[in-house]
């Protein structure tokens, strides 16, 4: 990916270079001076861009526990940590430092978790951190119906 960058000549002989890289990478660097854009000594240099901080709004799921299970049987989804400009989150970067759930059956049982804390209700929800930016979550429906994942 390009990414322009700005330069401000504090008239001292020195600059301040910045940029906004939106897309998590490694980028190139190219540093040059003067009206012939000479580059500079050991230019380009290896810049290394993160995920900034977890956005639930760009998080993604996916497992069939979203759409369907058998009562008394576990059932199962992942939660994808992604950042506002939609980089996935690693085991390095940007990290949510708080997670919690909800499951509901609609009219009926409720019950949530974090990572540190244990269920609280009917249902039994356990989330467990795949130390990859994602999380399982695992939860056993104890009679028929719809159930809301929040």
């Amino acid at each position: 990916s390009h990414v322009e960058g700005a330069v401000l000549d504090h008239g001292t002989g020195t600059y301040t270079c910045s940029y906004c890289a939106q897309k998590a990478g490694v980028y190139a660097l190219h540093a040059t001076v003067g009206p012939t854009s000479e580059r500079l000594a050991h230019s380009p240099f290896q810049c290394v861009v993160s995920p900034t901080n977890c956005d639930a709004m760009q998080c993604k799921f996916a497992g069939e526990g979203l759409t369907r299970g058998l009562v008394g049987h576990p059932v199962t989804f992942t939660i994808f940590a992604h950042d506002r400009y939609r980089n996935r989150l690693g085991t390095t970067g940007g990290q949510p430092t708080s997670f919690s759930a909800t499951v509901s059956c609609v009219g009926g049982d409720v019950t949530t978790s974090s990572p540190m804390g244990g269920p609280s209700g009917d249902i039994m929800l356990s989330i467990n951190d795949l130390m990859d930016g994602s999380w399982a979550l695992q939860y056993t429906p104890k009679r028929s119906g719809v159930y809301d994942v929040k």
